[in-house]
C-alpha cells in the first residue's frame, strides 16, 4: 500500500498499457516454456538458450507487472528488461528469417514469410511505445 501524499510514479495509461503488453509478453515466453517442458513442441529445433531466454522474460515480466501495479520503482525497470529482450528476440527472428533456410522459411510460401515478418515488425512498435512510456515521468499535478 502506498501513501496517498506520495505522488504516483505511472500515469493511468502507462500503467494499463504496460500491464497489458507485459501480460502478453509473459503469456506468450511461458506457452514456449511449458509447451516446451511438456514436449508438445516437437516438431520445431528449439534450443535450450531459447527456452531458458523465455522462461526468464516471464518470471521477469509477471514481477514487473506486480511492481506496477503496486506502483514500485524497480518495476520500471524489470518492464524495459522484458521489453528490451522481446524487442531483441523479435529482431533475431526478422533476422534469421531474412539469412537463414530454416524449416519454417522453406515451410511459408512468399507472402506467409512477408506477413510473418511484417509481423514481427509490428509487434515491435507497441514495445517501443511501451518503453516510452516508461521513461516519461508523469506530472506532479494531481489533477
Amino acid at each position: 500500500m502506498t501513501n496517498s501524499s506520495q505522488p504516483k510514479l505511472y500515469t493511468r495509461t502507462t500503467k494499463w498499457y504496460n500491464l497489458a503488453y507485459l501480460a502478453f509478453i509473459a503469456f506468450t515466453s511461458s506457452t514456449l516454456v511449458i509447451t516446451t517442458v511438456l514436449g508438445t513442441y516437437e516438431d520445431t529445433d528449439v534450443s535450450g538458450v531459447e527456452v531458458i531466454r523465455s522462461g526468464v522474460m516471464a518470471v521477469v515480466g509477471i514481477a514487473a507487472i506486480v511492481g506496477i501495479s503496486l506502483d514500485k520503482t524497480w518495476s520500471r525497470w524489470a518492464a524495459i528488461a522484458t521489453y528490451g529482450c522481446f524487442i531483441f528476440v523479435l529482431i533475431e527472428g526478422f533476422v534469421n528469417s531474412l539469412l537463414a533456410d530454416s524449416a519454417l522459411t522453406m515451410a511459408l510460401n512468399s507472402s506467409e514469410l512477408i506477413a510473418f515478418r511484417g509481423l514481427r515488425i509490428v509487434m515491435i512498435i507497441p514495445a517501443l511505445v511501451g518503453v516510452g512510456l516508461l521513461m516519461d515521468k508523469p506530472s506532479a499535478d494531481p489533477a
